[in-house]
């Protein structure tokens, strides 16, 4: 497989060009560019989705593919090692492993999902820095069914969310602020295990069809288009009048309010 030369692998038969500006640009340690430009190595790729973490890029491609470039401090690149990379490689381990559809960054750390529905991970706070599949981790001790028929995936700074086919809802990671949805006296301090959110009797949260997830807020879409989050509202983030924090669900738009169609977050905004 020639990537840096712009070839195309056999198997991709439609070029979609993937265009990125800022700091990863150029590549680890390249300098920020100010005008949006293809990304080099990607040339001749149907990519099928993409993300961006605080200094390193993914992406699938519609052949299964994942690329990585960029910084590779805490192994967030899946090579297994911890060496930068300033033009998109493949990401062998999880080729090897499954066909990609779906790929997510955190700040250090990047998940993938399979064509089986199946979760992959790596990086900072992951089971690996090599691609790792999350059910069968120590992360996912306890034999829960999370990360398995994963249909949408969202990452924040220190947790993660999954949304499954059949509508529940799986997070897991820090819950210093309440973004995982569960307020138990040992479930606020520490790397928590996998948990569906607490399902509030002012909010009962119904089918989820999304998630997103800010540095420390979650947000989750209801099949009915209710907005329902919890977590961090220092910065208002949650849209409620009070900056504290809800460790519960809590709907953020009032009766009456036009039904939503998708949330998105990030940092401390949605």
């Amino acid at each position: 497989l020639v990537v840096c030369s712009g070839e195309a692998p056999a198997r991709e038969a439609q070029r979609v060009t993937c265009w990125l500006w800022g700091h990863l640009a150029h590549g680890a340690g390249g300098d920020p560019r100010t005008v949006p430009a293809p990304v080099k190595g990607l040339g001749g790729v149907h990519v099928v989705s993409a993300s961006v973490g605080d200094a390193h890029a993914a992406v699938a491609t519609r052949s299964g593919l994942v690329f990585t470039w960029g910084d590779n401090s805490f192994g967030q690149l899946g090579t297994g090692d911890e060496r930068p990379c300033r033009a998109p490689e493949v990401v062998a381990g999880l080729a090897d492993a499954a066909d990609a559809v779906l790929v997510a960054c955190g700040p250090q750390y990047t998940a993938a999902v399979s064509a089986d529905r199946n979760l992959y991970t790596w990086g900072r706070n992951q089971p690996s820095n090599y691609p790792t599949l999350f059910h069968t981790s120590w992360q996912n001790r306890g034999g829960t069914p999370c990360g398995t028929e994963v249909a949408s995936l969202a990452c924040g700074h220190h947790h993660m969310a999954v949304v499954t086919s059949t509508g529940s809802c799986w997070l897991w990671g820090y819950n210093e602020d309440g973004q995982l949805g569960c307020q138990g006296p040992d479930q606020l301090n520490g790397f928590q295990k996998p948990v569906r959110p607490l399902r509030d009797p002012r909010s009962p949260l119904g089918r989820i069809v999304q998630a997103a997830c800010g540095a420390a807020h979650t947000i989750v879409l209801t099949e009915s288009g209710t907005a329902i989050g919890f977590g961090s509202n220092s910065h208002g983030q949650l849209g409620i009048p009070s900056r504290s924090s809800r460790r519960y669900p809590t709907r953020l738009l009032a009766d009456g309010s036009p039904r939503t169609a998708r949330v998105l977050a990030a940092g401390h905004a949605t």
